[in-house]
């Protein structure tokens, strides 16, 4: 799924009382092509074997296969014909769960909102990074762009290396993050591009749900002034890494073993207190006990010494590596964060939400169903940090 693409004819599948069917079908794959296929045809044989003992499991393995081979289909459409169709497996890249963006008009520009659901990458020119720097440069071509809300709150990670030059994107130059492994070895990986894309205000909206490398993203921007975080009490806290231990991709098992931890240039590590806002708003999973800390066994946080930081003894070799804080945007925090809170207490639809979530946590959905409340105060925090700049 981080490689957003995938080898086949693009179709998903679902089950039901008369077996597999055709539930949504790729624009980007041969069977919409084809033409041949439609939604909700009944699925009788793959490659000519009966569907009626498979699990779900096993007919997706069917449906995988080398890029050139044929997959030959005997379908069933609503109109009881049965048809058998011939397709050639092809590679294809799936535009869903890649950057969303939005241009919401403020003042003479636009403010860009951009979701980020995840750090993915298919090694064939598809990356996180590639889809930022476009769309940014998409939203600001007809109209000044005021400021950027990056949407990390259903990011669950991805690609450590997306994460590191989507940092580059926004600083300078600087050590992203630090590697610590169980033998004491140190890696450190930086932003190798010297050039910023945008320098105005930012905002990184994170939730409970944001982990590993959405993590390390909002904690380094943070940690070097770049961004004002604004989100849930913490993020998620994973700031462990894994080695999976697979020798066979058709196993049904395997097993992941912890080798070290993650830190950024601030020496913190983000594992079970994530990452802390500069400014508190609840998201729609403030409610859940959601983090690495509610596992069992996990890793207990801690911090890199000063020897292993290289704010200290190793400084020296990292100075022309190092971007200087930018102070603009945390000396804001104090007047962004009285200002939100004001705004919050005066929003009923926030207050209600903050009262059911303590109450009776089972019964806030509906009130979130068509009002993101956080999103429409990240809006306004960035409103409040261009105007103060301004």
């Amino acid at each position: 799924a981080l490689k957003r693409q995938f080898c086949g004819i693009g179709v998903v599948i679902a089950e039901n009382a008369n077996g597999y069917y055709i539930s949504e079908i790729s624009p980007y794959g041969p069977a919409a092509a084809s033409g041949l296929i439609k939604v909700s045809d009944q699925i009788l044989a793959i490659d000519g074997k009966n569907l009626e003992t498979l699990s779900l499991r096993a007919v997706m393995k069917l449906l995988q296969g080398e890029e050139g081979s044929i997959l030959s289909l005997k379908v069933q459409t609503k109109q009881d014909e049965i048809k058998n169709v011939h397709l050639v497996r092809k590679k294809i890249v799936m535009e869903e769960g890649r950057i969303k963006s939005e241009a919401i008009p403020f003042g003479k520009g636009v403010i860009g909102y951009f979701q980020i659901d995840s750090f993915y990458d298919n090694r064939e020119g598809v990356t996180v990074e590639k889809d930022l720097r476009e769309a940014i440069s998409e939203l600001s071509k007809e109209t000044p762009l005021v400021g950027i809300i990056l949407d990390m709150r259903n990011n669950l990670g991805g690609f450590l290396d997306q994460a590191i030059k989507v940092c580059g994107v926004f600083i300078e130059k600087g050590v992203v993050v630090i590697a610590k492994y169980a033998g004491g070895e140190i890696q450190y990986s930086r932003d190798y591009d010297p050039y910023n894309l945008f320098f105005g205000p930012i905002v990184v909206l994170t939730s409970k749900t944001s982990a590993s490398a959405a993590e390390i993203v909002a904690q380094t921007l943070q940690d070097y002034g770049a961004a004002v975080v604004v989100g849930d009490e913490r993020t998620y806290g994973k700031g462990s890494m894994q080695m999976q231990t697979i020798t066979d991709e058709s196993a049904k098992y395997f097993y992941k073993v912890t080798v070290g931890k993650y830190y950024t240039i601030s020496g913190r590590s983000t594992q079970i207190e994530g990452v802390k806002p500069h400014i508190h708003v609840a998201t729609q999973y403030a409610p859940y006990h959601i983090g690495e800390k509610f596992l069992q066994f996990p890793l207990q946080a801690d911090s890199l010494n000063y020897q292993e930081n290289p704010k200290g003894k190793l400084r020296q070799f990292f100075t022309i590596y190092q971007q200087k804080k930018n102070s603009i945007w945390t000396k804001m925090v104090p007047v962004l964060a009285k200002n939100s809170e004001k705004r919050l207490l005066q929003n009923s639809d926030y207050q209600d939400f903050i009262t059911l979530i303590k109450q009776c946590p089972q019964r806030y959905s509906p009130l979130l169903r068509h009002k993101d409340l956080a999103k429409k105060e990240a809006i306004a925090i960035i409103q409040d940090m261009a105007l103060i700049q301004k």
